[in-house]
């Protein structure tokens, strides 16, 4: 299981590496990130990822919860450092701009 993962971060790695820790990327680069998910799933504890990121790094650590996150968006999206909301104007459905335009023939006051 390590071995599939690590191979999935080498993958990723520069996507990472260019997106750079979106996530509290004041703290903490892509590579750092990345480094983190993998050692959580090598050892399943947060804990144990944080002392060895002050090992590797000589800094602060990344929260729990902030590791849980990471790891969770990895699993479910590939990626840990993508945003599952999408870039972009929301899309309106036919349906409500139909809503709308009903709405301005029915009260002539709206439309102006």
């Amino acid at each position: 299981m390590a071995a599939q993962f690590f191979n999935r971060v080498g993958q990723i790695g520069l996507g990472v590496a260019l997106v750079g820790g979106v996530v509290n990327s004041a703290l903490y680069n892509g590579a750092e990130h990345a480094r983190c998910v993998f050692w959580f799933e090598e050892t399943k504890y947060a804990t144990h990822v944080q002392r060895k990121f002050c090992t590797q790094y000589r800094k602060e650590p990344p929260s729990r919860p902030t590791i849980y996150s990471w790891h969770k968006n990895f699993v479910q999206t590939g990626c840990s450092v993508c945003h599952a909301k999408p870039l972009g104007r929301p899309r309106v459905s036919d349906a409500t701009v139909e809503q709308i335009r009903e709405s301005f023939v029915r009260s002539k006051r709206k439309s102006t």
